[in-house]
């Protein structure tokens, strides 16, 4: 059978799915029921669909399975559930059904292996309804994932990726605490991640998988209760389209760096911020010139930095200084490593970080004419940083609790209302704040 039509169009009630008991979801079931799914679409009406189990296994990018493999993996898609609600005039009714019913297989001597399967009658109405709640997700990103993390995220993101209308911000995934997002993700109830690793394991492996493979741009969101994370959800944007995809094209050609992509322009004349009444003040421009490298020396992907350019096109100066502001963040060994530098830019954008720490920014944007040599560099960076570790040290040292309140209050009374909430929040040790109160101390208070 010839895939005529690469994209599924999945229930919504089938996206984020949750495994019964110990049942484990693996990333052969998410491919294969999308692909029972797609081949049922493209069959239109019927009691019972058929299929060439080479032809499935190819279709789901599953080449290497054997036929007793098939069997557990169409056994496991039947015995999922779902909660389906329907509305009946003034009755509202609840189902739970199996995402398919009837799995089997036909052999004959000499005539390939054919599947067969049967979908309920909620889900078939469904796929075949054009008026359905229903999710367009393209076969062929969702096969080029390897994990079954990066597969049910890449479902999930694909339901939100154009819940933004146009406006550029990325569509919002839904807000829920970790323990909706751990079986969702992991395939199994009886995933019981620590945060962090949970994090580094699932959740930065699967966006970074989906960033580097699909058509799909996903940042973690995170949302804290003090210092701890207690809430997540997901921003998704979907990359610029440069031209269709081929039949036969090579696997990653969505994946081909942003500059190669576009279409050649001009070469900006120097690597400097536009002047007013030049040719880089049109917000086209901007995406060729020194913002968007330095946007994307950041390891900032260069579809996010063209977005990140394109929305700051009019207020330069305000992008470069917050540029700044990160490059010497992400210097300071005072602070976390940045997990998310991307996330922590836009951030920092949209609130105005740099305003709130200008000694910090007006460092990192030291003119070129007085940039040290490697070595010298080095070994000034490495005194800053121990000075400012010093002065940190005496600060919290201090015995006088009423004298180290004053300089608290003192230097909150100068401060934005930015840097005020993340105090409210999480104190002196707020990362943000503590770097500002550090520069306020050497600067104001001779520390």
């Amino acid at each position: 059978m010839e895939l005529v039509q690469p994209l599924i169009n999945r229930p919504n009630e089938t996206i984020g799915i949750v495994p019964s008991g110990k049942q484990r979801i693996t990333h052969l079931v998410r491919r294969l029921y999308s692909v029972l799914l797609l081949f049922s679409q493209q069959q239109g009406e019927k009691e019972e669909y058929s299929a060439v189990l080479s032809e499935l296994l190819a279709a789901a990018n599953s080449q290497g399975s054997n036929r007793t493999q098939v069997k557990a993996i169409l056994r496991d898609i039947r015995a999922i559930g779902v909660d389906w609600n329907v509305r009946d005039g003034e009755r509202e009714i609840w189902k739970n059904v199996g995402l398919i019913e009837e799995p089997g297989l036909i052999d004959g001597k000499g005539t390939p292996t054919i599947v067969t399967w049967k979908l309920p009658a909620v889900i078939r109405a469904r796929l075949l309804d054009p008026r359905g709640f229903f999710t367009k997700i393209s076969l062929q990103m969702m096969t080029r994932l390897r994990s079954g993390a990066s597969i049910a995220l890449y479902e999930i993101c694909c339901q939100y990726a154009s819940n933004d209308h146009g406006k550029g911000e990325g569509g919002l995934t839904g807000r829920a605490q970790i323990a909706h997002w751990m079986p969702r993700l992991t395939g199994s109830r009886e995933a019981d991640y620590e945060y962090k690793f949970f994090k580094r394991d699932v959740l930065l492996t699967a966006v970074k998988e989906i960033n580097e493979i699909t058509d799909l741009d996903v940042e973690l969101v995170e949302h804290k209760n003090g210092r701890k994370v207690v809430e997540l959800q997901f921003r998704v944007f979907r990359k610029p389209k440069v031209g269709a995809v081929a039949s036969g094209a090579r696997p990653n050609a969505l994946a081909t760096p942003l500059a190669e992509a576009l279409p050649p322009r001009p070469a900006p004349q120097a690597d400097l911020p536009a002047t007013p009444g030049s040719a880089a003040e049109d917000p086209l421009s901007t995406v060729d010139g020194a913002a968007v490298r330095r946007v994307s020396a950041l390891g900032v992907s260069p579809a996010v930095a063209e977005r990140i350019c394109r929305k700051y096109a009019d207020r330069q100066p305000y992008l470069l200084r917050h540029v700044d502001y990160v490059e010497a963040r992400i210097r300071s060994t005072a602070s976390a490593p940045l997990q998310n530098r991307a996330a922590f830019l836009q951030n920092a954008l949209e609130h105005g970080y740099a305003d709130d720490a200008p000694q910090l920014a007006n460092v990192a944007a030291a003119p070129p004419a007085m940039a040290l040599s490697s070595v010298e560099s080095v070994e000034a960076q490495q005194q800053e940083l121990l000075r400012r570790a010093s002065v940190w040290v005496r600060f919290q040292g201090m015995q006088n609790d009423a004298a180290k309140t004053a300089l608290i209050d003192a230097f909150l009374a100068q401060s934005g209302s930015t840097l005020k909430t993340f105090y409210r929040k999480n104190g002196v040790n707020n990362m943000i704040v503590k770097a500002s109160l550090t520069d306020w101390l050497i600067r104001e208070k001779g520390f």
